[in-house]
């Protein structure tokens, strides 16, 4: 009777024993297992991408070897390395990969037949904005969205006289213009944008004046760098106005000339990046002068009197 309660307390103990060191998940697995069934990689014109698919095996497997095939290698290519599986793009489309197991456990021969779902999709790179605007002396980030996440991107500028740019795609405005940036990928996708570059942006429209029938005051809160060669673009209903501007000798203020008197209505005045608008009322008499001459009786006295607006 003593030695059954000691041989049951025994068995007790080394259960206890057993169950306090945590099972490693190689001896826990009982055959072979794929670390995901699904993988995704992008297919450019210069770079491929290649991801890994980890092999687990039991403890008890020895002597393991993997063999991996692709249902279309001319989607996705696939290379066994140990018990890592490189799944390679090509171009885009979908592809089966099999995995091929096979190991010794004790005198007995093992294997495993997995698979699992390659995605090839095209490499991507946009800009994020369209178009950008900088001062001169200025900087501004142009960002993209790259497709794969790990692509590498270059920035070039179309003419470093009026922009440069940055490994980064930091844009410093050198002179006013505008100019192309380009970004390129690693993956071999190319895309460009817009890079606006003003040297007056401090420089705003004050006020625009109708100073007769025919001539508009354009007046600047500060010199306008660019009055030599620049043009002033007048509307009214959304028709463009031709009028010449004479610049006042500290190019702070123009005087816009029409070769007719101008109409009733409200005028827009673009100067690059800057405007402004004004209203224009109808002409109005603002005298009237009445001339009379004395005649004698029996005269025709409508045929004497004339009346004048001016």
């Amino acid at each position: 009777m003593k030695s059954s309660k000691k041989a049951l307390a025994f068995a007790l103990a080394a259960a206890m024993v057993v169950t306090a060191f945590p099972v490693t998940n190689a001896e826990a697995a009982s055959t072979a297992k794929l670390s995901t069934t699904k993988v995704t990689v992008a297919a450019g014109t210069a770079k491929k991408q290649t991801k890994s698919i980890k092999v687990t095996t039991p403890s008890t497997w020895k002597s393991v070897k993997v063999k991996v095939s692709s249902s279309n290698k001319k989607v996705a290519t696939v290379k066994a390395s140990g018990k890592t599986v490189k799944v390679t793009a090509v171009k885009k489309g979908s592809a089966k990969v099999t995995v091929k197991v096979t190991a010794k456990k004790g005198n007995k021969k093992v294997s495993k037949t997995l698979t699992a779902k390659a995605a090839v999709i095209n490499a991507g790179l946009k800009f994020t904005t369209e178009s950008a605007k900088v001062t001169v002396g200025e900087e501004t980030k142009l960002a993209v969205k790259v497709c794969p996440s790990t692509a590498n991107v270059t920035y070039k500028s179309a003419d470093d006289a009026i922009a440069t740019v940055a490994a980064d795609g930091t844009v410093k405005g050198v002179k006013a213009g505008e100019v192309k940036i380009i970004a390129t990928s690693d993956y071999g996708k190319t895309v460009e944008t817009t890079v606006t570059v003003t040297d007056d942006a401090a420089t705003k429209i004050d006020s625009v004046a109708a100073t007769s029938v025919k001539t508009l005051e354009v007046k600047f809160d500060g010199k306008v760098k660019d009055s030599a060669t620049g043009k002033f673009k007048v509307t009214r209903a959304g028709t463009e106005v031709t009028m010449t501007a004479k610049w006042a000798d500290d190019s702070k203020s123009a005087i816009l000339t029409s070769e007719s008197s101008l109409q009733a209505g409200t005028y827009t005045v673009a100067y690059g990046e800057m405007t402004g608008t004004v209203v224009v009322e109808a002409q109005k008499a603002t005298k009237i002068n009445i001339l009379t001459t004395k005649v004698g009786l029996g005269v025709n006295l409508g045929s004497q009197q004339r009346v004048y607006y001016t």
